[in-house]
């Protein structure tokens, strides 16, 4: 997480969902800390709401399984419990968000769901690819971790196909479930480039496509 000034909310929240995408624990228990800082303390519904409701999100844009989502929400429950009790010296409703981010984090990821939305909607994934044209890119950077540029106000301005590209490749741990819907965004990918010289016989992650060899 970075330093130096106070990350706003917006921040926190993409922070959050990206950190427990690249299963990186640490920086999402960070992220996680400062959101429940002040939902805490306060019993913010509104604060906490937007936390929990980033980590509800993960189970079902991030996480393969939706095994986890009923845990989620029991510890969310808890969560309001503990907040309402009057012997909160110790801060101990932090247990139960601390506990929701390491499940999420540890649970295999998959960007299937995202990657449909993607892709079963009449012309979504054409336009998609041409908002990719009409940028000028010449490559597929890797978002900021936090600052992508499309959840938040900073950082690059990447496109959305850019965006599904990047998120994809760094899905940590990596469900081994076939996403087909990846595939046909990282065709289109290559049609966005061609002529650039990028992403040639790829499945967007730089390797060959097991489907396409």
């Amino acid at each position: 997480m970075s330093e130096g000034k106070t990350n706003n909310t917006f921040v926190l929240h993409s922070a959050l969902q990206k950190a427990i995408r690249r299963g990186n624990e640490r920086d999402a228990l960070e992220a996680v800390w400062q959101l429940d800082m002040e939902a805490g303390v306060s019993h913010t519904r509104s604060r906490a709401g937007g936390m929990w409701s980033i980590m509800r999100r993960c189970c079902a844009e991030d996480v393969d399984s939706v095994a986890v989502l009923p845990a989620i929400e029991t510890l969310w429950r808890f969560w309001e419990k503990q907040c309402e009790s009057r012997r909160n010296t110790h801060e101990p409703w932090r247990v139960f968000t601390f506990k929701a981010v390491m499940l999420l984090c540890a649970a295999p990821k998959s960007r299937r769901v995202d990657n449909a939305l993607t892709v079963i909607p009449p012309g979504k994934l054409e336009a998609t690819v041409e908002e990719f044209r009409k940028s000028g890119r010449k490559s597929f950077p890797i978002p900021a971790y936090a600052h992508d540029g499309i959840h938040t106000g900073e950082g690059d301005r990447s496109t959305k196909l850019e965006f599904m590209v990047a998120e994809d490749a760094v899905l940590n741990p990596r469900s081994d479930t076939d996403d087909e819907y990846f595939r046909e965004i990282a065709r289109a990918a290559r049609g966005g480039l061609a002529g650039r010289g990028r992403l040639e016989g790829e499945d967007g992650h730089g390797q060959s496509s097991p489907q396409e060899r």
